[in-house]
């Protein structure tokens, strides 16, 4: 998702992608701690997790104000 699309997120939207998002790191991870992940799963995890990080900042931003 690129960062035009996450400005325009409300608090639920960032939630629920969150939710989405935390389920679908979870089997990469595990794909990866038990070497079952190709190279296109590896950059989609890092990809993920960036995007996992922005959402968490979001939302507390969101939060704070």
């Amino acid at each position: 998702m690129d960062t035009q699309k996450l400005n325009t997120l409300n608090e639920e939207q960032i939630r629920n992608r969150l939710l989405t998002m935390r389920d679908k790191i979870s089997v990469l991870e595990w794909d990866e701690k038990h070497d079952q992940i190709n190279p296109y799963k590896k950059v989609q995890l890092k990809d993920l997790k960036e995007e996992y990080n922005l959402l968490e900042e979001k939302l507390g931003a969101v939060l704070v104000n």
